[in-house]
């Protein structure tokens, strides 16, 4: 068992919560329960780490404020699972403050225009709150080229309703309880539980009403994408052979050729066998499908 299985960190608020873009609750639970492999890191992760120390300077040339590392682990005086490190301290005497440093794409830019992301501002009032200081600065460096920098204060009342999230997801864990799976965990479900082959499983009654719920709002989502095809093909129409239409400089419509190479797989099985075995690699998913049965199912 790894040592991050043993707590939750500020970082990992977000996704108790709910509110992360990367990990679910169930997600984040299945590691912590040793089910599911802990995320190895990746580009963006190793460059965030490798230019903590610029946009630590940075931050500090242009606020004057000093940044000092903190190698202490921080630890709820309750909750003994609830513990972090923060990436610095900024200031000095009663001026100190929380420091993390932040890296995003440029993509994600958009995410920081009205401040620090939620998901983010869950794990700096988690470090304020364990820290016991009234303010943190996030520094962020978006793109590359875009550094910002962000000043909150500490909400009491939003802590403790953190914690007290924080503890009730930790004590489920280790009775064996798992949060609900949302929509995003839908891949994650199908690794974690392989098939049976033969098995079946009979659903009791409450499953009904949910499956004809299921079943109508397929009905009406196919109405509404029919909907929007005729839309699509009605503007396409109009366009005709233009690349681009515009509209009133509040939209921009593009129908553009996309050339795409795809390896034709049927003909190299057919002409060069051993070769498509050679580099064939198989892979196993399982497949949701619900039909309707014509004798006492669901109609």
């Amino acid at each position: 068992m790894s040592d991050r299985q043993n707590f939750i960190g500020p970082s990992e608020f977000a996704a108790v919560l709910g509110v992360s873009p990367w990990q679910t609750p169930l997600g984040l639970a299945l590691v912590k329960t040793g089910q599911l492999e802990s995320f190895a890191g990746s580009p963006a992760t190793k460059w965030g780490t490798a230019l903590e120390d610029i946009i630590r300077r940075e931050f500090a040339t242009e606020t004057g404020l000093p940044v000092k590392r903190c190698n202490k682990t921080l630890v709820h005086p309750v909750h003994d699972f609830i513990r972090g490190h923060l990436d610095g301290i900024a200031g000095v005497g009663k001026g100190r403050a929380v420091f993390e440093a932040k890296t995003a794409n440029a993509y994600a830019g958009n995410e920081w225009l009205d401040g620090i992301p939620e998901y983010y501002m869950t794990q700096v009032q988690a470090y304020m709150g364990l820290s016991k200081l009234g303010e943190a600065y996030v520094a962020v460096l978006i793109g590359g080229q875009d550094f910002r920098i962000f000043h909150t204060h500490f909400d009491p009342e939003l802590y403790e309703l953190m914690i007290r999230d924080v503890a009730e997801y930790w004590t489920n864990l280790k009775a064996g309880v798992l949060p609900a799976p949302v929509a995003k965990d839908a891949k994650l479900l199908s690794k974690l539980y392989r098939v049976e082959p033969g098995k079946v499983l009979e659903l009791d009654q409450r499953w009904l009403t949910t499956l004809r719920a299921r079943q109508q709002l397929k009905g009406e989502i196919a109405k509404l994408q029919e909907h929007l095809d005729g839309i699509d093909a009605e503007i396409k129409r109009t366009m005709k052979d233009a690349e681009v239409a515009v509209c009133n400089g509040q939209y921009k419509v593009s129908w553009q050729e996309v050339a795409a190479s795809r390896l034709d797989s049927t003909r190299l099985k057919a002409e060069q066998p051993e070769l498509y075995r050679q580099y064939s690699a198989e892979s196993v998913s399982r497949r949701f499908e619900i039909r309707s049965l014509k004798n006492g199912g669901v109609k």
